[in-house]
């Protein structure tokens, strides 16, 4: 089989891997030619107006391949010129279409994202952008990669470090410019799964077979968001987010699940087991006692040691004394107020395996029956058991997940028609392809973004955080590096969360993983959305 040839675009920051999916992308066609695939990729220079470093002195001593090529000023024909680092990068779009006409791919480095949505303009339809990710970079890590490049003054790393850790500030707002994003995370050596070369793998299987296209004009207005991704990934603040923020632009779909209640979970899990209402009640009235005991004792006159305190503190102001000490007076009423333990933070912190803490939901659909009278649903994977069952006229979808031992069950039907008359997106947390697969069946294809939520925390992290059995059921999967692998192109963008090292700002990384989803709300609302 011959494949179209097409232009295949990288952007990363410096350590993402760059050359190192270059050599891949090289190795998979190779494989691919044994099997009678024909596609031809060749790395493509740039023409820029820096240095050469060591490293690449050293290659064009060899006669390797050099993706730049260093000169005084960037020719007159180069017809897509950038700036990054403070130097000027340029190519020439002929160049690249007489590879094209030769059956070449040419595999070309850009980090400017107008660069690559000029590309994209041009060669419309023949362009595969690739986001690199494997970590933001940490400054002794950077510094030390660096230097084995050489011809790296101390301005010009500061310059780069910036940049590279900028640049997943810039993933984050242009999160639909890449048609896909290479989570290089693992070193070869470690990864049993080969997984950066998976994906590759995958994304070029999928491209060539069909499964997906690059001319992306993405049919705008509501749509359903499906986040996949292990308990650590974020799903939870983003479903939280979305309740509290996002109210006029998303909501939430509902799902029963068959194990109790745990102390994370958003509005959207009917559980099986809820917390005991009369124990609830019972807080909330020892809640209401202790809130009315600590008020009257503020309600008082001041006393004479705490004036004695306001008046060390006290500067000569516009406020009276007696109004410090008023206000002072009051904000320690509050602080004491909001310490406060409430009843469902007071349930939660006392609770235990004791049957008492928890009774029957009312809501709660008895999965286990409904999944005798179902039928299986697999289309694309038989490991993933999912089944279809009718219940008071609806549809619903179950599956089992963390070792069989919990159910989940959820229906979308009608689900097209609110979304119309709303005008708001739903968002679904499910990380079954089959699930994918049933949800574009019933809703059309184009209205389905699947999302892979992608964590840097690590695993022995979170088995320390595991409050719970549920918890740990949960970790069991926790590596879903191999599963968005194998699944590639069944996912149109990746959500990353992780600690952004030039923002120091507490919870910075967490505004970014939530920026990431209400961009792509914005994006699916635009008629114009169209990076093909």
């Amino acid at each position: 089989m011959k494949t179209e040839p097409l232009i295949i675009t990288l952007t990363g920051a410096s350590a993402s891997g760059k050359s190192y999916v270059i050599e891949k992308i090289i190795e998979v066609s190779n494989e691919f030619h044994n099997m009678s695939v024909f596609f031809n990729p060749v790395p493509f220079p740039k023409y820029t107006t820096r240095e050469y470093r060591a490293s690449e002195i050293v290659k064009r001593q060899k006669n390797e391949f050099v993706d730049v090529i260093s000169i005084d000023e960037i020719p007159l024909d180069c017809d897509l010129v950038y700036q990054t680092y403070g130097r000027e990068y340029g190519l020439k779009t002929n160049d690249l279409k007489i590879k094209l006409n030769n059956g070449e791919s040419p595999m070309v480095v850009i980090n400017d994202v107008r660069a690559v949505e000029e590309l994209k303009k041009c060669f419309k339809g023949n362009v595969l952008s690739l986001f690199l990710f494997r970590h933001v970079p940490n400054y002794e890590e950077f510094k030390e990669e660096a230097n084995k490049r050489g011809n790296t003054s101390d301005n010009e790393l500061l310059e780069r470090y910036i940049k590279a850790t900028a640049l997943y500030r810039i993933y984050i707002e242009n999160i639909t410019i890449f048609d896909r994003v290479i989570l290089n995370v693992k070193d070869e050596k470690d990864d049993k799964y080969k997984c950066t070369k998976l994906q590759i793998e995958n994304i070029l299987k999928g491209i060539f077979y069909s499964q997906f296209s690059l001319n992306k004009n993405q049919s705008w207005g509501p749509k359903l968001f499906i986040l996949s991704g292990n308990n650590a990934s974020g799903k939870d603040d983003i479903n939280l987010a979305i309740q509290k923020m996002g109210k006029l632009q998303a909501e939430v779909i509902s799902k029963y699940t068959s194990r109790r209640q745990e102390e994370d979970d958003a509005n959207e899990m009917i559980c099986q087991f809820i917390p005991n209402a009369g124990l609830i009640e019972k807080f909330r009235l020892e809640y209401e006692q202790e809130y009315f005991r600590v008020a009257e004792n503020y309600s008082k006159i001041l006393p004479q040691f705490f004036i004695n305190d306001c008046k060390l503190l006290y500067k000569e102001t516009k406020e009276t004394f007696e109004n410090f000490c008023n206000m002072q007076w009051d904000m320690l009423r509050l602080k004491s107020l909001r310490s406060l333990q409430k009843p469902l933070s007071k349930f939660w912190n006392e609770q235990n395996d004791n049957n008492d803490f928890f009774q029957k939901n009312d809501m709660y659909i008895d999965l286990i029956k409904l999944q005798e009278k179902s039928q299986s649903f697999n289309p694309k994977n038989n490991d993933e058991l999912c089944f279809i069952a009718k219940h008071n006229n609806l549809e619903y979808i179950i599956y089992e997940n963390h070792g069989k031992q919990i159910k989940y069950a959820f229906t979308i039907d009608g689900l097209s028609e609110k979304m119309q008359k709303d005008q708001k997106h739903r968002v679904l947390v499910a990380s079954f392809v089959n699930i994918f697969e049933y949800c574009k069946e019933k809703m059309g294809r184009n209205n389905v973004i699947p999302i892979f939520l992608y964590s840097q925390i690590s695993k022995e992290n979170y088995d320390k955080q595991a409050k719970s059995e549920i918890d740990k059921l949960k970790s069991q999967s926790y590596d879903d590096l191999k599963r968005y692998s194998e699944n590639i192109v069944d996912f149109d963008h990746v959500i990353i969360y992780a600690e952004t090292k030039i923002q120091n700002e507490s919870g910075g990384q967490k505004e970014e993983l939530i920026d990431q989803m209400f961009r792509l709300f914005r994006a699916y609302n635009k008629k114009e959305f169209s990076h093909g």
